[in-house]
């Protein structure tokens, strides 16, 4: 399922995410290594950056999705609510059950 709602919200992920921001994070919760962490910053592409992360945070345990959402409370909160409100707009007809599951990996 995590990895379901991050390549529905990639688009978002690589035009918005600040991954300077939120990939230190990441590294302190041990989701991603200090090697990773250069190769991602490495770019100087900040749209390059986040597709990157995305593609490597797709590869990790789906815990990975629940702290992305944590650091996005931290770093950018308004990324995360639109998150969940494209993810409840989406599909009229299993809102509820998607909320849902999408809340219980941000927790």
């Amino acid at each position: 399922m995590a990895r379901k709602l991050l390549w529905k919200h990639k688009a978002v992920i690589v035009n918005e995410l600040d991954v300077t921001r939120v990939l230190p994070i990441l590294v302190r919760r041990g989701m991603f290594n200090g090697v990773e962490e250069r190769e991602i910053l490495s770019s100087p592409d900040a749209r390059f950056r986040a597709d990157l992360f995305v593609d490597r945070l797709s590869t990790k345990s789906p815990d990975a999705f629940g702290q992305l959402c944590r650091a996005l409370e931290l770093t950018q909160p308004n990324l995360l609510t639109r998150f969940l409100m494209q993810s409840t707009l989406s599909d009229e007809s299993g809102k509820l059950h998607f909320l849902m599951q999408l809340l219980s990996n941000c927790m």
